[in-house]
């Protein structure tokens, strides 16, 4: 029995080594495909990334289609790869792959037809204030945009002290 087929049979140290071979090919298709995949990225890269998994944890789990998962596996990557630089190179294809943002507040006027487009409520945006500032007054928000990979920005009104406290200092002294 050579390697390829012993890696290929339904044995528990076979199945530990297609584990071990899968982990080190995935890092390398992963460190190829530019760290693009690490970062909090859109659902275009999520979904690459669930695929891959799934490719590969079928070849380790199942023997017999190892090695085709990992040519698959590769595939995946360097198509990925190439939309990427499509995306990168053209504004059409960033749009079509990454998506766009949304405005869903402007000048403190929330536009609920965006919301509703982007499926992001008045309570999803006092939660990113109230994560992002510890506050829960929208009347201190100038701007909410839902950026391309989804997370929720905000700009905040700049503080007039003429008509507004400061914010009261807790501590020593």
């Amino acid at each position: 029995m050579d390697v390829i087929d012993w890696l290929q049979s339904d044995t528990i140290p076979a199945a530990a080594a297609r584990a071990l071979v899968g982990f080190i090919a995935a890092w390398a298709l992963f460190k190829l495909g530019k760290k693009r995949f690490l970062r909090q990225g859109s659902a275009f890269d999520a979904v690459i990334a669930i695929i891959v998994g799934a490719v590969l944890g079928r070849g380790i789990a199942e023997g017999d289609s190892f090695f085709p998962a990992l040519a698959a596996g590769a595939v995946i990557i360097a198509a990925h790869w190439v939309f990427a630089r499509l995306a990168h190179e053209s504004p059409l294809w960033s749009r079509m792959i990454e998506g766009h943002e949304r405005i869903l507040m402007r000048d403190g006027v929330l536009d609920r037809r965006q919301m509703r487009q982007a499926l992001v409520s008045e309570d999803d945006i006092v939660q990113a204030l109230r994560l992002r500032t510890g506050q829960n007054d929208l009347g201190r928000v100038e701007a909410v945009w839902q950026e391309r990979n989804g997370e929720i920005s905000l700009k905040l009104r700049d503080r007039n002290p003429a008509t507004e406290p400061a914010m009261p200092h807790y501590g020593q002294g």
